[in-house]
């Protein structure tokens, strides 16, 4: 017997949800079954979120669909198939019971069990015979539908494999792609209105790399927002759970219509958001076990005294765990529309602010790449352009640039090593800073000000310094706050 698609057996288990949420309208059925409905269809709502996100819902040649991502990883597959008839075993015998067909049967002790009890009673039961048991007993419906609630949740669990198996830079990709770009003009004078010290001639160049890093990230969003509705939509000759694609746990987030949109960003509008949808090859030959939350950057302390909030300016709030799990363990992210397992609020901002990439190189001679990791944003910046070069061949003193240092061991010290030897030199040459001036901050000149008053043994006429993780902090804020600017509010 030929084993049906994922897609049919994903559309089977939605049309049967379907009918059970029908049927638990009745409060009569709710009684007989002593589910509530809205229970149900929160389980009906999840189910969809995953059948929507994965392509779950579409058939077969379908190159979005489910069955064409696994066709390479059988076994993949064949425990999602499992998963499904674990379902629809469950809804179909729950459906007789809600509709009065068969009686909802109340657990009953193991009988054995029971026996043996009584023949070999012991102090413990004597003592406690009097006392009224406090064991939750479950009926067959209420069983069913944990059961259902159980594998649900295991089908959440394969999914975030994979989607982590089959890695790709989505955010190049949504830059890449063919959609008509949005106007960076806005977001560029949102950075110039935020820290007016942007806004002098010199530091043009960082507010359009700032404001042009926010539009990018809005490129991104509605393209991990497009890609996931196209491969929840199934083909019209196909029965489609209603409203599949609003059910999210983020709704105002997918719900903006195009034109509140680009009324809200001075965006232009998109004819077409994306080319046509594929879903990833996965090649997986098992299920393997789920990485458990890595710890989060540990917080530094402050500069000599502490500052308490730093940044006092009008804050975005990054939004909370509990707004978009929803008490769930296992949710579909609302910034990249991915399913993960989430469990604290550091993990999540972690995880939202990797989805944004806040960080941008700071110095005018580097490309624009952006980074998901603070810790790499400022490495990348230590590497390459706030680490101090000394010569061991003369008494020059300290270079502060590599394109200087370099030019002047080829100018003065060419008879003590030849061009191969140059990255050697300039790497054994390397000092790693320590200190970093207040002062250097990009955006703002109030955080030198402020240590000042905080800190009353430095004099006016020393140099506010702070460590580099200080310094790593305070500016990262900085970027955090204009990275969420690109968020549907």
């Amino acid at each position: 017997m030929t084993q049906r698609s994922l897609g049919t057996s994903s559309i089977a288990c939605a049309q049967l949800f379907n009918k059970l949420t029908t049927t638990l309208q009745d409060p009569e059925c709710q009684r007989r079954s002593a589910l509530s409905h809205t229970g149900v269809d929160d389980q009906y709502g999840r189910f969809r979120i995953w059948g929507g996100n994965l392509g779950a819902f579409q058939r077969l040649p379908a190159s979005s669909s489910l069955d064409h991502r696994l066709r390479e990883s059988p076994k993949v597959a064949e425990q999602i198939h499992e998963l499904l008839e674990d379902l629809q075993d469950s809804i179909e015998n729950l459906i007789p019971i809600t509709l009065g067909d068969r009686p909802n049967r109340e657990y009953q002790p193991d009988e054995e069990q029971d026996d043996e009890d009584e023949c070999e009673p012991d102090a413990t039961s004597e003592l406690n015979s009097g006392d009224v048991t406090t064991e939750t007993r479950l009926s067959e419906a209420e069983e069913l539908f944990e059961s259902a609630k159980s594998t649900i949740a295991s089908l959440f669990r394969i999914a975030m494999i994979i989607r982590k198996t089959a890695p790709r830079d989505r955010f190049a990709r949504a830059l890449s792609s063919k959609s008509e770009k949005f106007d960076a003009s806005f977001d560029i004078a949102h950075v110039r209105q935020k820290f007016p010290l942007l806004q002098s001639p010199e530091k043009h160049w960082l507010a359009e790399r700032l404001g042009g890093a926010i539009t990018q990230r809005r490129e991104y969003l509605r393209y991990v927002r497009d890609h996931r509705d196209k491969l929840s939509k199934a083909p019209e000759d196909l029965w489609q759970p209603q409203d599949l694609q609003q059910h999210s746990n983020w709704a105002v987030a997918s719900q903006l219509d195009a034109k509140s949109q680009a009324a809200t960003t001075h965006l232009t509008t998109p004819t077409s958001t994306l080319l046509p949808t594929a879903a990833s090859t996965m090649y997986l030959a098992e299920i393997p076990m789920l990485e458990k939350d890595v710890p989060d950057d540990i917080s530094q302390t402050s500069y000599a005294v502490s500052l308490g909030n730093e940044n006092d300016e009008s804050q975005l709030v990054f939004p909370a765990l509990s707004v978009v799990a929803h008490g769930q363990n296992s949710f579909e992210c609302p910034l990249c529309w991915t399913i993960q397992d989430i469990r604290t609020e550091s993990s999540w901002r972690k995880h939202g602010f990797a989805d944004l990439r806040p960080y941008v190189c700071t110095f005018a001679n580097c490309d624009t790449k952006v980074f998901s990791d603070r810790r790499d944003w400022f490495e990348h910046e230590l590497q390459h352009h706030r680490a101090e070069w000394s010569c061991h061949f003369c008494e020059n003193g300290d270079f502060h640039s590599l394109a200087t240092f370099r030019a002047h061991l080829r100018n003065h010290h060419t008879h003590h090593a030849d061009e191969d030897q140059l990255d050697a030199i300039v790497e054994a040459s390397r000092q790693s800073i320590d200190r970093i001036p207040a002062s250097e901050c990009p955006f703002c000149l109030d955080w030198e000000l402020r240590l000042r008053e905080a800190n009353t043994d430095i004099s006016i006429q020393e140099t506010v310094v702070v460590t580099p993780a200080q310094f790593r902090h305070h500016v990262g804020t900085h970027m955090q706050q204009l990275a969420l600017f690109a968020i549907p509010r």
